[in-house]
């Protein structure tokens, strides 16, 4: 009787629809709850990940004064090796506020600003691993002068490794008043060495308003290069920032006029910033940023489908008025998916402040209901903030932030790993069937897959509560046999995927 139901009402079959975190688990291994660990960064990317091994940095006041520590997950983060310091040893230099960058052969590239407290200047560094972080290479100087602050990096790479990317905020044009302006250089030589800055941001020679916090993000070439930033120049007598984006062509050398990002100007007096961006491999735009419109703060979206040139679709990702969600992490798969990490506050009496996620199965057009990444569920004062985010090929994620759980004012960094747990079907016009074939359904011991015109990549199963049971990763066959005579009577869903097509159909295994 029950197949008959699904038999006649075919439209959709829902299962669970989201991603569920498995247990926060403490990343650094000095006492948990006896000194401040922070994974504050410009732009919140810190993290990133090939497969199941996942790297991570954070500044570390374990030692007086911070520094900049590195550790490696080669189990999708259920262990971690022992810590490495990357800044310096000097007990003059100060290591805050790192980011980190993987190119598409696995080398780890990290720029963090360091405080000489001899000498109270301010300065960005620059460091690498070409060996999966065993080792990194001596810190190098990035910025280009030393007579002003140079903070708050954020990096990105090629997919060569060639082009190095770092911006920052800079108060090198700055009155009597300090104020910062976005400033960028390049490494044409993998990181050894890099060139004179260059000026991003648009306002002036003597600048009286501040350009903070910068996401860097480029194309795969590295021959167009993205910044976004939040920017005082609008503030009308008032606080506010806006969040304001600028693009070169040219590999860098040039920055074209900035761009203003969120739509909020000239309507109320309102906070836009903390932006993070991200570049797919086709080279869309989108970026997130905070936004307290409404009054507490919010999580925000937009993407911008032609180079930077303008940008649409401003949503909201937090599905609540009360979440106070700062700062944002963004990243992504492809065009379609999107993920996104923030601060949470909506059950702040009862839970204090907690990470927060939602993902995108539409370039970002709507978002899935928002859960919880931490697991600390009764804990007012333990309070968690600055998550960053990165996702593997699998679309396993990865969560990183820092946790107040073992010392209210000592926060250690935790990691929590989200695996999808949904799965549906519609019958729609993105089915391929014509292309996929599955039969036969309902099948007893043997399930046939043919593809015409593609071979057949991934073959998954999920049970009818969107529980994976199975996963198969297939190279060069069109046509295969799957033997699943060990699962249970019932209903599941299969999704195969070959090439660019891919079909999520119901299937229904009987005796």
């Amino acid at each position: 009787m029950k197949i008959f139901i699904f038999l006649i009402f075919p439209l959709i079959l829902l299962a669970q629809d989201n991603y569920e975190f498995g247990q926060s688990i403490i990343v650094n291994d000095d006492p948990p709850g006896t000194s401040f660990h922070s994974t504050s960064s410009a732009g919140q990317h810190l993290i990133g990940c090939v497969g199941d091994t996942v790297y991570l940095v954070w500044s570390d006041e374990r030692t007086d004064p911070r520094a900049i520590y590195f550790s490696r997950s080669t189990d999708a983060g259920n262990t971690w090796s022992t810590n490495l310091r990357l800044s310096s040893s000097n007990p003059d230099l100060e290591g805050a506020t790192p980011g980190l960058t993987l190119d598409a052969q696995g080398t780890i590239y990290v720029c963090y600003g360091q405080y000489d407290w001899s000498t109270f200047n301010v300065d960005v560094y620059f460091t690498r691993s070409t060996d999966g972080g065993e080792s990194f290479s001596t810190p190098l100087l990035v910025n280009d002068t030393t007579r002003a602050a140079q903070d708050m990096p954020s990096i990105t790479v090629d997919s060569s490794g060639e082009k190095v990317f770092v911006a920052w905020q800079d108060t090198r044009n700055s009155g009597v008043t300090p104020n910062f302006d976005i400033y960028m250089s390049k490494s044409t030589d993998g990181g050894l060495s890099f060139l004179p800055s260059v000026r991003v941001d648009d306002t002036g020679v003597v600048d009286t308003s501040d350009q903070q916090s910068p996401s860097i993000g480029c194309t795969r070439s590295g021959d167009t290069v993205y910044v976004a930033w939040q920017d005082e120049r609008n503030r009308n007598g008032a606080d506010n920032f806006d969040v304001y984006f600028s693009r070169s062509v040219d590999a860098g050398m040039t920055f074209e006029p900035d761009v203003l990002v969120n739509d909020t100007v000239g309507t109320n007096q309102s906070t836009q910033g903390s932006p993070s961006l991200w570049i797919s491999k086709s080279g869309n735009i989108s970026i997130v940023w905070r936004d307290n419109r409404f009054g507490p703060y919010q999580v925000y979206f937009a993407k911008s489908i032609d180079g930077g040139q303008s940008f649409l679709g401003h949503k909201r990702v937090t599905d609540t008025l009360d979440s106070g969600g700062i700062p944002p992490s963004i990243c992504s798969r492809n065009d379609s998916l999107i993920y996104v990490v923030w601060k949470d506050a909506r059950t702040y009496s009862q839970t204090g402040d907690d990470i927060y996620f939602s993902f995108s199965t539409d370039s970002g057009d709507s978002f899935s209901a928002n859960v919880m990444v931490n697991d600390t569920l009764v804990m007012e004062d333990a309070w968690q903030w600055c998550p960053t985010i990165c996702v593997n090929e699998s679309g396993e994620v990865f969560v990183a932030w820092e946790d107040g759980r073992n010392h209210p004012l000592n926060p250690d960094v935790y990691f929590a790993a989200g695996q999808y747990v949904g799965i549906s079907e519609y019958n729609g016009k993105n089915q391929t069937s014509t292309f996929i074939q599955l039969f036969p359904n309902p099948f007893h011991h043997v399930l046939t897959i043919k593809c015409e015109g593609n071979d057949i990549d991934k073959v998954e199963l999920f049970d009818v509560l969107g529980r994976r049971v199975r996963h198969i990763d297939i190279n060069n066959k069109g046509l295969i046999k799957l033997d699943v005579r060990d699962l249970s009577t019932g209903i599941y869903f299969i999704k195969v995927e070959a090439g660019e097509k891919s079909l999520i159909k119901k299937i229904i295994k009987v005796r």
